[in-house]
Order: structure tokens, then sequence, then C-alpha cells
């Protein structure tokens, strides 16, 4: 494994470890996590949730999410299964990414205080 490739993963389980769950048993991801992810397709993303084996690949980039490529080519190659923390990341990228649309909109229309 190269090092740029540990140093991502690293810093991906210590994200992982410090987030805090809420009552709902949840992880909270930052904006930041979820806005540097490039995706491909929203519906992907959600069937990815389903099956992860058929439309992982196409869903989302995924050098540019914080768990790395190496990560989720062992998801999609049946090395590892997708795990609960995996379907909560995909859900949220997925609620960010169908709500950062309409947020952006009502952004654009606020007036300056000028």
């Amino acid at each position: 494994m190269s090092r740029i490739r540990f140093k991502g993963y690293s810093s991906f389980i210590k994200k992982t470890e410090s987030k805090k769950d809420n009552p709902s048993g949840m992880y909270q991801w930052d904006e930041k996590d979820l806005r540097s992810v490039e995706v491909r397709s929203l519906s992907k993303v959600y069937t990815s949730i389903l099956f992860p084996d058929i439309d992982l690949i196409d869903a989302f980039i995924w050098k540019t999410t914080p768990q790395g490529d190496v990560y989720w080519s062992k998801k999609y190659l049946r090395e590892e299964r997708l795990t609960k923390e995996d379907k909560q990341f995909l859900k949220a990228l997925l609620d960010y990414h169908e709500y950062k649309p309409r947020l952006e909109a009502n952004s654009s229309e606020q007036s300056t205080p000028f």
C-alpha cells in the first residue's frame, strides 16, 4: 500500500473513531467530507446502498471520498462487505447531494446588506 493511500486510510479511521454517535446511532458526517465527493449519479448512490456490488463503481468517484479508492475497491470486489458505517455514509452522501441544490438556490436569492 502506498504511503499516500495509507495516510488517507489512517485519516478516515481517525475521523470515524472521532465521530460521536448521536442518540439514533448514526454517524455525523461533516459537510466538508460530503461536499468533496464527486457524485456521478444520485440514483446509483441510492442503489449502491441496496446492491453495492452492482452500482457502486458508477455511483461516485471513490478517490474523492474520505475513505479513498482502495477502500471502495475492496467493497466492490467483494473482498469486504459494506458495513453499517458505509451504508450510513452513502445515505448521508445521498441526503447531502439531494439537499445541496435547494440550499444553493435559496442562498442565491438572498439580498446583500449593501
